[in-house]
């Protein structure tokens, strides 16, 4: 969505903000592509864009619109225990793979 991109500019700036007001020395583990499609040529420029913007602070992985993404909040549960085999889930377990540094490897059938 083209608002994420202001909305991640302006939070940037706050925390510059922060630094340079407050002398806090508050640092960005890395921005995470969420609600990424592929199929949709809007999901691809923003996603371009960003690593454009940010090279060495965007995860490799993008996490993917999802029905059961939308669905597990109405039911108030997480993810991992509404859809865990949904493409929701196991992005969301790349994901943590990712940070701690551990491979990701891919399923097999």
């Amino acid at each position: 969505e083209y608002y994420s991109l202001e909305g991640l500019n302006q939070l940037l700036e706050t925390l510059d903000l922060v630094r340079n007001n407050l002398g806090h020395q508050i640092q960005v583990a890395g921005a995470l592509l969420t609600m990424y499609d592929k199929r949709e040529k809007l999901s691809r420029e923003i996603a371009r864009e960003v690593r454009r913007r940010f090279p060495h602070k965007v995860y490799e992985i993008e996490i993917p619109r999802s029905v059961g993404l939308a669905e597990a909040p109405q039911f108030k549960k997480p993810i991992m225990l509404y859809a865990p085999q949904s493409s929701g889930a196991r992005a969301y377990e790349a994901l943590a793979r990712e940070v701690i540094g551990v491979p990701s490897y891919p399923q097999t059938a």
